[in-house]
């Protein structure tokens, strides 16, 4: 388990920042690892 957030959307969608903060890692892989 971790403590991130994971969200799900179609390629292309718009994201919006919610608030200020770090993006660490962002990726595409099915296993969320």
């Amino acid at each position: 388990m971790h403590k991130g957030m994971d969200f799900t959307a179609p390629t292309g969608t718009p994201i919006y920042a919610s608030g200020n903060g770090i993006i660490y890692r962002a990726d595409n892989k099915a296993s969320g690892f």
